[in-house]
This record gives structure tokens, C-alpha cells and sequence, in this order.
């Protein structure tokens, strides 16, 4: 199949607060493929030579919540923008304040449901794998100091 040899890329940008390294790699199943540390708050990257297939992209920092996305390459340049939260920013804001708080208290009584994974894991304080109460205590603990 000739397809099979042709070659794309996948790219994007990594946002993130703070200064710092970040890391980003690619995988293909369990096989780490290629992997790239960034500087700073925003970074791009670019994984070349990539062939069609099914990919996780990975991106991490210090602090924050690793993201993982699922990545289809067919016949093109695959774009993969990748925003990285601080575990208990809730809110996406760059801050954890009691609005963070308020959010993960309201998704634990069913006020508010959370339903985005990656949002799940950042409310995800105590690191048990359930979002509740407790992850509400423990981060409003943590801003009280």
C-alpha cells in the first residue's frame, strides 16, 4: 500500500501557566514515539515523519493535570492545541480560588454536573479517581493556607 509510506506531521501548541518546562510526546499504542520539553507559558511543537495512524498525544508540567488526546492522521497535517490546568483550576482560569471551590461542590451534589474528563481529573484534588465533597475541602484548605 503506498499510502502506508507517506508522511505528515502533528502539531500544536501547549498553553499552560507559569514559566517552566513542559513536556510533550507521542505515542503510537503503548510506544512512545517522540518526545519534546517546551519552555514558558506557551510553546509550540512539531512532530515530523508521521505516518497514518492512531496517536495520544501527552503533554505535562510540573503542578499541573497531564492531557492526553487521541489523534487521528489520515491524509493531512494534524493540528493538537493543548491547554494544561493546574490541578484544582476548575474553572480554567489560571487561578484556584473559591470559585474553583464552588464549581467541584456543586458538581459532588448534582447541581452542576462536571462532564469533561480533563475537568474531572483537575477537581480531582485528593487524587482518589472521584470527584465529592472531600476534593471541595482539601482545595479550599489549600487556599486558606
Amino acid at each position: 500500500d503506498p499510502s502506508a509510506m507517506l508522511m505528515y506531521s502533528i502539531g500544536g501548541k501547549v498553553t499552560s501557566v507559569g514559566s517552566g518546562m513542559s513536556t510533550v510526546q507521542l505515542y503510537r499504542g503503548n510506544n512512545l514515539k517522540i518526545s519534546w520539553n517546551l519552555s514558558g507559558s506557551s510553546a509550540a511543537y512539531n512532530f515530523e515523519g508521521v505516518q497514518a495512524g492512531i496517536y495520544q498525544v501527552t503533554a505535562s508540567k510540573a503542578g499541573h493535570v497531564t492531557r492526553t488526546q487521541e489523534v487521528v492522521v489520515t491524509d493531512q497535517a494534524v493540528t493538537c492545541d493543548m491547554k494544561l490546568q493546574l490541578l484544582g483550576d476548575v474553572t480554567g482560569d489560571g487561578q484556584i480560588n473559591m470559585g474553583d471551590v464552588a464549581k467541584i461542590y456543586g458538581h459532588s451534589k448534582g447541581v452542576a454536573p462536571i462532564t469533561d474528563s480533563y475537568i474531572l481529573q483537575c477537581a480531582d484534588v485528593t487524587g482518589d479517581g472521584r470527584v465529592n465533597v472531600a476534593d471541595a475541602g482539601r482545595l479550599s484548605a489549600m487556599i486558606r493556607g
